[in-house]
Formats: structure tokens, sequence, C-alpha cells
């Protein structure tokens, strides 16, 4: 039932946002999480800067676009301060959600009118970043994994001998 109802819940509005925010937070993946989100808004930014598409338009695309219910609110609230003569890096600092190496990249872009370019480096150091992060992520998991396995075959032969030994034990009385 409990699941059944997580997944009911995550589907409203109110908890789409409150589970991405804990999948944001959550340790050790949280960062994963973040670090993915980072590099598809870099992406997706640069394609459609490149492309030629405003930059109101390529906001709201990219936030619809994220897959992360806590960017693209914030990103749509991005997208209503540019339209309204703010720049993006003014309205990211201070922002827990975007690192100081993005805004300040971001500022160099917009001031540089090379917006596409420098958000297609911000991708591909993120994309990079996630890559090293799951590699070692996977290299630190393995021993992990054996030794919880090790603890789960050695409780299940216990499980299976404590009893023989008892019979034993009862039958030598006898």
């Amino acid at each position: 039932g409990g699941v059944v109802f997580l997944n009911f819940w995550k589907k409203t509005p109110s908890g789409k946002v409150k589970w991405d925010w804990f999948l944001l937070h959550v340790p050790i993946f949280g960062i994963l999480n973040k670090k993915a989100a980072l590099a598809s808004f870099s992406r997706q930014l640069a394609i459609l800067s490149d492309s030629g598409v405003s930059i109101v338009k390529a906001l709201e695309i990219t936030a619809n676009a994220v897959g992360n219910e806590v960017y693209r609110l914030r990103l749509l609230e991005v997208r209503s301060e540019v339209e309204n003569g703010v720049p993006i890096h003014k309205n990211l600092e201070d922002d827990p959600l975007f690192p100081d190496l993005i805004v300040s990249m971001i500022s160099v872009g917009e001031q540089t009118a090379q917006l596409g370019s420098v958000t297609q480096k911000i991708a591909n150091f993120y994309d990079e970043e996630v890559e090293t992060y799951v590699k070692n992520l996977s290299t630190i998991m393995e021993p992990v994994i054996i030794v919880v396995i090790g603890v789960l075959v050695g409780g299940l032969v216990a499980a299976i001998m404590q009893p023989i030994m008892e019979l034993t034990d009862i039958a030598g009385k006898v």
C-alpha cells in the first residue's frame, strides 16, 4: 500500500517538487542527481541558444525538459525575470541549485554573446563529472555489495545450521 501511495503522491504537483527535492538531498546520490540536472540544463540551453531560439523561449523549453521539478520551477522563475530584463547570471547568483562556476561562466557567456558555446562547455564538464562520479561510486559499491552478500549468506547458513546442531544435541542426550 505504501508503494502505491508513494507512486500516486509523486504524480501530484506538490509531491513532484518534494520528491525531487528529496532526491537532490539524498546522501551520495543527491550529488549525482544535481550534476545530472545541471548537465541536462546546460546541454539543452546550449543547443537552443546555438539554434537561434530566443533566450526566453530557450529557458522555458529547458525548464520543461530538465527532468527535475525543483530545477523546472526555478528555471521558470529565471525565465520570467529574464523577460523583465534581468540577466540570467543575476538570477542564479546565491542560488544553492546553481554552483558559482555555472553562474560565472553564464555571466561570461552573456557578456561575450557566446552563451551557447559557454553552456556547451559547462555541459561537457558536468557530463565528465557525472561519469567520474558514477565510476567512483561503482568502485566503492563493489566491496560493500560483496560484504553485504557475505553477511546475508552467513546469516542464511547460520539459520540452517542452528536447528541441525540443536537436533544433534537432542539426539545425543537420548
